[in-house]
């Protein structure tokens, strides 16, 4: 990751290149998951969100399709966090202009944020974990309307089904996981992605994740891998740039040799 000026002044941002694909697509193509590969892919999403938690940062607009797989060192795959569009600082002060908004993707927002959008916090993003949790099991969302009003409105007063009523064969454990991930009330739900990651473990597979070529080519045939930045936001006046990390693409951009090759991001993106 870098950021700077071009020799013209022209700002940029260097993110990390992702081949992969994201778990709302991979769901559309694959349908729901086994609950232990469904678990494993929202541990592997908890871990991240825990960290940008334990920075201060809640993120506000999870869902699968923020939820990017890709290819991790040694073939393995991850899930990684991306679109901090809506992301705040929790000891941010300045929220005045939040006051009556209402801002997200509707599915995946908790009551809180439906309410206030400045009192969404740490918990609120357990909310959207669980509610992917459910959606990547079920292949369906917990609370849904055919409107802004009925969505949010089942949000604010309907309970959740459990997913042993959605014909689901899965541990009980999960399923009152879930459901507390789905409680009305922040204080009842698990208090942040750190304490979820704990909770979710005993029912996440324990070997490695396929790659995502691997889940493409054994569960999706046909498919093409979507490359994309890790950060898919567009930074207004800024010019976003994405490095591919694969040498075989670093080489495409700069063919010379070791010794004549680009020594900053700026020269890389001028030469490009």
């Amino acid at each position: 990751f870098d950021a700077g000026s071009l020799g013209d002044g022209t700002p940029y941002l260097v993110l990390e290149w992702l081949a992969g694909l994201d778990l709302g697509r991979l769901l559309l193509e694959h349908g729901p998951f086994p609950w232990a590969r469904a678990a494993r892919y929202v541990l592997e999403a908890c871990a991240g969100v825990a960290e940008a938690h334990r920075l201060g940062i809640w993120h506000r607009d999870l869902k699968p399709s923020n939820m990017f797989l890709c290819a991790g060192p040694g073939g393995a795959a991850s899930v990684k966090i991306l679109d901090f569009g809506l992301a705040r600082l929790a000891d941010d002060e300045d929220q005045i202009s939040e006051v009556g908004m209402v801002m997200g993707t509707p599915w995946y927002m908790p009551p809180e944020q439906f309410r206030e959008l400045a009192k969404a916090d740490g918990r609120s993003d357990v909310w959207s974990l669980g509610v992917t949790l459910f959606e990547l099991l079920t292949g369906k969302l917990p609370f849904a309307g055919s409107s802004l009003a009925m969505t949010a409105q089942a949000v604010l007063t309907s309970p959740p089904e459990r997913l042993s009523t959605a014909g689901l064969v899965v541990p009980a454990g999960l399923d009152d996981l879930v459901r507390r991930c789905l409680s009305k009330e922040p204080d009842a739900r698990p208090q942040s992605a750190s304490e979820l990651l704990s909770a979710l473990r005993p029912y996440a597979c324990t070997r490695p994740l396929l790659g995502a070529e691997a889940v493409l080519s054994e569960a999706l045939p046909g498919s093409v891998l979507v490359e994309r930045s890790s950060g898919d936001t567009t930074y207004g006046g800024m010019l976003p740039v994405v490095l591919p990390t694969r040498h075989d693409r670093l080489a495409a951009i700069c063919p010379n040799s070791e010794r004549s090759q680009p020594s900053s991001a700026a020269q890389i993106i001028e030469a490009a």
